[in-house]
C-alpha cells in the first residue's frame, strides 16, 4: 500500500487493521518491517519522481490530446441511442513557467533565475563622493 499510494500513515493503519502506536513500535523493533516501509516508500518516491518527469516533458513541449464527444439520446423504451461521435484534438501548448524551470534547473551555466538588481551610477573622478551609510543610532559609515 505504501509504494502504490500516498496513504497517511493513519490511514494505512486503519486499512491494515492496527494502531499507530503498533505501527510505530514495529518500526522500532523489528528491522525487517523497517526495511520493508523504507523499500516502499523508496518505490514510492521512484515512481512519483519518473511521473513528474513525463509531465515536465510535457509541459515544455506541449502535447495534443483526443477528446471524444458521443452524443445520445433516450428512446421511448428507457435506452440510450448513440446519434453520434465527435473527436476533436485538443492542443495543450508548451508552458513559459515549465521551459524557464527546466533550464534553469538543467543548465544553469547559462540560464539563472536572479533576483537581485544591481544599480549603479557611473561619475566622472573628479565627481565622485563616498556613500555614507547612517545606522538607527545615528552613527555614519563612509562606504
Amino acid at each position: 500500500m505504501i509504494r502504490s499510494d500516498t496513504y497517511t500513515i493513519a490511514e494505512l493503519c486503519r486499512m491494515s487493521g492496527i494502531s499507530e502506536s503498533t505501527y510505530h513500535y514495529w518500526k522500532s523493533t523489528k528491522s525487517e518491517f523497517l526495511q520493508s516501509v523504507k523499500t516502499a516508500e523508496a518505490s514510492r518516491n521512484d515512481y512519483v519522481v519518473c511521473e513528474a518527469k513525463k509531465s515536465l516533458i510535457k509541459k515544455v513541449t506541449g502535447w495534443n490530446f483526443n477528446e471524444r464527444k458521443i452524443v445520445t439520446i433516450k428512446q421511448l423504451d428507457g435506452t440510450a441511442k448513440e446519434v453520434s461521435e465527435t473527436v476533436t484534438t485538443k492542443h495543450y501548448p508548451p508552458d513559459t513557467a515549465a521551459i524557464i524551470f527546466t533550464l534553469c534547473n538543467l543548465d544553469p551555466e547559462h540560464y539563472k533565475q536572479t533576483s537581485a538588481l544591481r544599480v549603479g551610477v557611473s561619475l566622472p573622478e573628479g565627481e565622485r563622493k563616498p556613500a555614507i551609510m547612517r545606522l538607527p543610532d545615528g552613527t555614519e559609515i563612509e562606504l
